[in-house]
């Protein structure tokens, strides 16, 4: 019982940092897009 609780906790912590990385990359996309399309100033 402890076990499989225990491996529920790694796969559910695992989970979050998963998706947390999902969403820096779309947030660093995002960015990237955003100053792609503005014109340059110099």
């Amino acid at each position: 019982m402890e076990i499989i609780y225990s491996k529920e906790k790694e796969i559910q912590k695992f989970n979050q940092i998963d998706s947390s990385m999902f969403k820096f990359i779309e947030i660093k996309d995002q960015t990237v897009e955003k100053i792609n399309s503005k014109p340059y100033s110099y």
